[in-house]
C-alpha cells in the first residue's frame, strides 16, 4: 500500500513540476504577446524622435546622409516627428487594441477597414496630424539648402524666398483645412468604402474654388512681392513679345518706374484675377473644353498714362533736367504715346496661352487615379490577406486559451490528487513546497541564462544606443511576468516548508490545542496521528 501511494505521489509530483513549467511559458505569453496592454506599452516606451536624431547624427558623421538634408531641415524633421509622435502612436494603440479584440474573441470580425478608417485613414486624423506639422519651416528650410538653391532661378532671391516662406505661414491653416477635407473621400476610396473617385471634382470642389482663390489672393502681399522682383525687366520682355519693333530707350526708362504704377492697380489686378480664376480653372482641369477670355488693359494704359506723367514731371531723366515744364509735357506725351501704341488694349486668355498647362494636368490627375485605383487594389488585397492570416492567428489563440484554462484545471486536479494520497497536512506541506521552491529556482536560473544568451546573439554594436536600451527593455519586461511568477511560488514554497517544519518538528509539543487546530486541519473522517510528545489512542 505504502509502495503504490509513493508511486502515485511520484507521479503526481511529476505531473505538477511539468504542468508548473508549461503554465509559466503558458502565463508569459498571455502577459505579453497576447496582451494589448503590454504591447502598446513597449510601442509608447520608443523614443521615435530621439531615435531619429541619433540616426541621424550618425549618418552624418558617416558621410552617409543626402547633402540638400542640411541642418535646419534635420532639426525641422525631427521637431515634427516629436510634434506627430504622441497623435501617432495613440492612433496606433488604437488599431492594437481593435485587433486585439478580435483575437481574443470580443468581437467577431476584425474590420480592418474600419479600424483604419476609424484611427489613421481618417480627415479627423490628417487635420491633427497636419496642425502637428509646421509646413512653413520645412518650406523655409527645403528651400534654404544650397542644393535647391543651385536649381532656382537667379529671379529667386533671399528676400522673393522670405516672401514666399511668408505667403505660404499665411496660407498654411486654409491648405491644411482644404488637404484634410480631400483626404476624406480619397481615403473612403481607398479602403472601399466609395466605389468611385473623380479627382477632377474634387479638386474643383475642395481647393480651386472661389473661396480658396478669395484667401489666395488676400493674403499675398503685392507690394512685398514687387520689391524683390525686377518687375521693370519682366516689363520689357513683355513688351518686346507683344510687338516686333524696338522698344525706344525713353520708353525703358519710363518702365522703371512700373513697379508703382501695379501696386496701385492691386485693387484691379485682384479683381480681374477674380473673375477669371474660375473659368481658368474649368478649362485646366478639362471640365470645360475650350477658353477664350479677354481682359481689358485699359485701365493699366490709363493708370501708366495718369500716374507715369506725374512722376516723369517730378522726377525727369538727367538728360532732360534742363527743359522747362512745358518741354517736358511735351516730350512724355510724344514717347508715351509711342508706349500706348506698344501696349496691346486686350490680354488674351485661350488655348494657345494654357494648352500645355492643361495637358499636364490632365495627365497629373488622370496618372493620380490610376496611382489610387491600383493602391486601393493593393490595400483591400493586403487587407484580406490580413484578415484570412488573422482568422487563423484567432483560432490558434482561441485553442491556446482553452488549453490555458485545462491546465489551469489539470494544476488543481494534481494538488487536489496529492492531497488526498497524502491525507495528512505535514506531507502534503512539504511536498508541494518542495515542488514549487525548485521549480521558483530552477525557472529563476533558466530565466537569467535566457535574458543572458538572448542578448549575446543580438548585434548591439550595430544598433543606436536608444535602440539599444529599448530592446533590453522589452527582454526583461516580456520575462517579468514569469519571474514574478517564480518569486511568487518560492515564497509560497519556503512558506509550505515551514508549515511543514511546524506542524512535524519540535514545536508541535509547545502548541496550544486551539493552535493545533488552527494548524492541523484532519481530512474529514480521518484522525491526526499521533504528534511528537502526545501518546497515541488509548
Amino acid at each position: 500500500m505504502s509502495f503504490l501511494k509513493g508511486l502515485g505521489t511520484g507521479l503526481l509530483r511529476s505531473l505538477l513540476f511539468l504542468f508548473l513549467t508549461v503554465f509559466g511559458l503558458a502565463l508569459t505569453l498571455n502577459m505579453t504577446v497576447l496582451n494589448a496592454d503590454f504591447v502598446t506599452s513597449r510601442i509608447d516606451a520608443l523614443d521615435v524622435s530621439a531615435l531619429t536624431e541619433e540616426i541621424i547624427d550618425e549618418q552624418v558623421s558617416k558621410g552617409d546622409f543626402p547633402e540638400e538634408f542640411t541642418e535646419e531641415i534635420r532639426i525641422a524633421l525631427v521637431d515634427a516627428i516629436d510634434k506627430l509622435e504622441p497623435l501617432v502612436k495613440e492612433q496606433l494603440d488604437a488599431s492594437v487594441y481593435s485587433t486585439y479584440d478580435y483575437l481574443l474573441g470580443k468581437k467577431e470580425s476584425p474590420e480592418l477597414a474600419l479600424s483604419l478608417r476609424e484611427t489613421f485613414l481618417n480627415s479627423g486624423f490628417v487635420a491633427s496630424f497636419l496642425d502637428e506639422l509646421d509646413i512653413s519651416s520645412l518650406a523655409e528650410a527645403y528651400l534654404s539648402s544650397e542644393s535647391v538653391q543651385e536649381d532656382l532661378p537667379e529671379e529667386f532671391t533671399g528676400e522673393l524666398k522670405a516672401d514666399l516662406v511668408d505667403i505660404i505661414d499665411r496660407l498654411e491653416p486654409l491648405i491644411k483645412e482644404r488637404i484634410s477635407a480631400v483626404s476624406g473621400h480619397i481615403f473612403d476610396y481607398m479602403l472601399g468604402m466609395s466605389q468611385s473617385l473623380d479627382l477632377v471634382s474634387l479638386m474643383r470642389e475642395n481647393i480651386l474654388d472661389s473661396e480658396f482663390v478669395d484667401s489666395l489672393l488676400n493674403e499675398i502681399d503685392i507690394p512685398s512681392l514687387l520689391e524683390d522682383v525686377d518687375l521693370s525687366s519682366l516689363v520689357m520682355d513683355f513688351l518686346n513679345e507683344q510687338t516686333s519693333e524696338d522698344i525706344p530707350e525713353e520708353v525703358e526708362y519710363l518702365v522703371g518706374y512700373v513697379d508703382e504704377i501695379i501696386i496701385e492697380l492691386e485693387p484691379w489686378m485682384r479683381e480681374q484675377a477674380g473673375i477669371v480664376a474660375a473659368p481658368v480653372f474649368d478649362y485646366l482641369l478639362g471640365i470645360s473644353q475650350n477658353i477664350d477670355l479677354s481682359v481689358s488693359l485699359e485701365p493699366v494704359k490709363d493708370a501708366l498714362g495718369d500716374n507715369l506723367k506725374e512722376i516723369f514731371l517730378e522726377s525727369p531723366p538727367a538728360e532732360l533736367a534742363g527743359l522747362s515744364q512745358t518741354e517736358l509735357d511735351q516730350y512724355f506725351d510724344e514717347q508715351f504715346g509711342e508706349m500706348a501704341d506698344a501696349l496691346p488694349s486686350t490680354f488674351e486668355i485661350d488655348e494657345s496661352v494654357l494648352g500645355d498647362l492643361r495637358t499636364d494636368i490632365i495627365g497629373a490627375l488622370a496618372d493620380a487615379e490610376g496611382e489610387l485605383e491600383q493602391s486601393r487594389q493593393d490595400i483591400t488585397e493586403a487587407l484580406a490577406e490580413a484578415e484570412v492570416t488573422l482568422g487563423e492567428a484567432r483560432e490558434y489563440i482561441g485553442y491556446f486559451q482553452t488549453g490555458f484554462g485545462i491546465l489551469i484545471v489539470f494544476m488543481l486536479l494534481t494538488i487536489l490528487g496529492i492531497i488526498l494520497i497524502s491525507r495528512e497536512v505535514r506531507g502534503t506541506s512539504r511536498i508541494l513546497g518542495i515542488i514549487f521552491l525548485s521549480y521558483g529556482i530552477l525557472e529563476l536560473i533558466g530565466i537569467f541564462i535566457a535574458r543572458n544568451l538572448a542578448e549575446s546573439r543580438i548585434p548591439w554594436a550595430d544598433m543606436p544606443s536608444l535602440l539599444q536600451t529599448w530592446l533590453q527593455q522589452l527582454i526583461s519586461s516580456s520575462l517579468t511576468p514569469l519571474q514574478t511568477f517564480c518569486i511568487v511560488l518560492i515564497v509560497a514554497g519556503a512558506a509550505l516548508l515551514v508549515v511543514s517544519f511546524i506542524y512535524g518538528g519540535k514545536y508541535w509539543g509547545k502548541l496550544s490545542g486551539a493552535e493545533r487546530e488552527a494548524l492541523a486541519v484532519p481530512i474529514e473522517g480521518q484522525d491526526l496521528p499521533p504528534q511528537p510528545g502526545e501518546s497515541g489512542p488509548a
